[in-house]
């Protein structure tokens, strides 16, 4: 599996100004820094949770279509599919027809699946040679980001903002901690994913 992020986020979940009242900053003078700690926060949240949280486009590369009718689609929420192509048995590239395929974007992580009466194309099993372009993310806006996630990212934060020189770190399962809060383990524990390279759920 191959995963690439073709376009990032607009925007963070937590805003500079609601980061900086978490914080109890009130001077300008370390807005880069804290701006720049928003988004280590952020990323960790979403490595635990296997989440993606504000909009981004995503390319997932693989080598064979599943046997059975459907896949799922890593860095839920799933919003959308741009396109399927594939390897056709001469090697040319070919778009999936979206009569072919369909989306169920309301479990996590979402499914592509076959429409009735369909079935996988004739292709070429090849490294990366099938590849998934997608939308995913709570949606464009802070707000959009559920509560609890917003609130461990602000945990996370104070934990970064408080604590500068290097710590000895502590494993939970594959993750290394650096001592994080429990609490911001605790509210992510219901977002987090199982591992989907294997689509094993």
């Amino acid at each position: 599996m191959g995963l690439t992020l073709l376009s990032a986020p607009s925007v963070e979940p937590l805003s500079l100004a609601a980061a900086k009242a978490h914080l109890r900053v009130t001077t300008s003078d370390e807005n880069d820094l804290i701006q720049g700690l928003i988004t280590v926060a952020r990323r960790y949240c979403e490595e635990v949770t296997g989440r993606q949280f504000i909009t981004a486009t995503w390319q997932y590369l693989f080598e064979d279509f599943p046997s059975g009718n459907e896949f799922a689609v890593p860095w839920p929420p799933l919003q959308s599919v741009t396109s399927i192509t594939y390897l056709d048995e001469d090697g040319a590239s070919q778009t999936l027809s979206t009569d072919v395929y369909g989306l169920d974007t309301s479990p996590s992580p979402g499914r592509i699946y076959l429409k009735y009466n369909q079935s996988w194309p004739s292709y070429r099993s090849q490294r990366g040679g099938i590849v998934v372009r997608y939308v995913a993310g709570y949606g464009d806006a802070a707000s959009d980001v559920p509560e609890p996630i917003v609130h461990a990212i602000k945990l996370h934060l104070g934990f970064e903002y408080a604590q500068r020189l290097p710590v000895a770190p502590a494993t939970v399962g594959n993750v290394v901690t650096q001592h994080i809060p429990d609490r911001v383990w605790s509210l992510l524990a219901p977002y987090r994913m199982i591992d989907v390279s294997t689509n094993v759920f």
